[in-house]
Parts: C-alpha cells; structure tokens; sequence
C-alpha cells in the first residue's frame, strides 16, 4: 500500500502543479480576474481534498469495515468536510490556508465497524481525518530528487490544530 499510496500522492501533486500552473499563467495575463483566479484554486484544492478523503476512506474502509450508522447504504460514510475561510468563501489565493472542519453523521452510540477488525465508530472517523490530512500532507511534498525528499513551500498551506472534544481529540484542517 504504501508504494501505491504514493504513486497516487505523485499523479496528485502533478495534477495540482499543472492546474496552478496554469491558473498562475492565466493570472500573469489578462485572462482572468481577481475573483476567477480564487475560484479556480478552489476548485482545484476541492478536488485534491476529496480525492484524498476517497483514499483514506477506501483504506480504513478495507481494513475495519463501514461504520454502522444505522443505515444500510454502505457507500456512504457520514463524513463531511466543511471548508471555511478563504477556500469557503472561494477567494483562495496562491498561499491560503486550507480552513476545514470535519463533520461525521450520528452514529448510534457503540456502533462499531462491520470488518473482521472492527474499531468503534468513532475512532473511525477520528482516523479518516487523520488520514486525509496526512494524505492532503504527501500531496503537498516534492518528488524524491538525490535520495532526498524535500518540501516545496505550499502553494496551499495546510493548518492543522488539535481540538479537544469528549475524552478524544479530533483534527480540525
């Protein structure tokens, strides 16, 4: 998995870096405006953040089992991701912050996964957002030059703080 993984977080970072690339071409000219250019780094920074949330939900999805959420549509997971900020309001620019807050429906209380290794709901989903922010995190990062991965610095910045909620702690990006 891991040497899939990043070939998958590779095809991420070309596509991000082509599409701002591109972005930045048409911002350099009089293609588009101020607004335009916001709103094409959204839709760029959406479709990494829900590529990568599809990632990390096939994984834990393979390994645990679907949360039982009371439902029996297993192809829904009862997460969302609720930007905020800049890419909420669609104004991002080259350097914003990518403000988000994850959301996981009301799972009844002590559901577990349906797997052959189950984990209670909520550690589920604790580590569905945690995993997609470790995978927002690979797509970030530069390819391996001389033996040595090195870090670009981010077009988009990922702020991740920890928040206490009940006896856990959850991420919030």
């Amino acid at each position: 998995e891991p040497e899939d993984l990043e070939s998958q977080m590779e095809v991420l970072r070309e596509f991000r870096n082509g599409r701002v690339l591109r972005v930045a071409a048409a911002d350099v000219g009089p293609g588009l405006s101020s607004e335009q250019i916001g709103g094409q780094l959204c839709v760029i920074a959406e479709l990494i953040v829900q590529r990568c949330l599809q990632l990390a939900t096939d994984a834990l999805v393979s390994r645990y089992g679907h949360p039982d959420c009371g439902t029996t549509d297993t192809d829904s997971n009862d997460f969302a991701v609720i930007a905020y900020g800049k890419l909420g309001s669609l104004e991002l620019g080259y350097t914003s912050d990518l403000d988000m807050i994850f959301l996981h429906g009301d799972c009844p209380a002590g559901g577990v996964t349906n797997g052959e290794r189950s984990v209670p709901n909520e550690t589920f989903f604790a580590r569905l957002g945690q995993r997609r922010e470790r995978h927002l995190a690979l797509a970030q990062r530069m390819p391996v030059i001389a033996g040595q991965r090195r870090r670009i610095e981010h077009l988009q910045a990922i702020g991740i703080r920890r928040q206490p909620r009940s006896e856990e702690h959850t991420s919030e990006l």
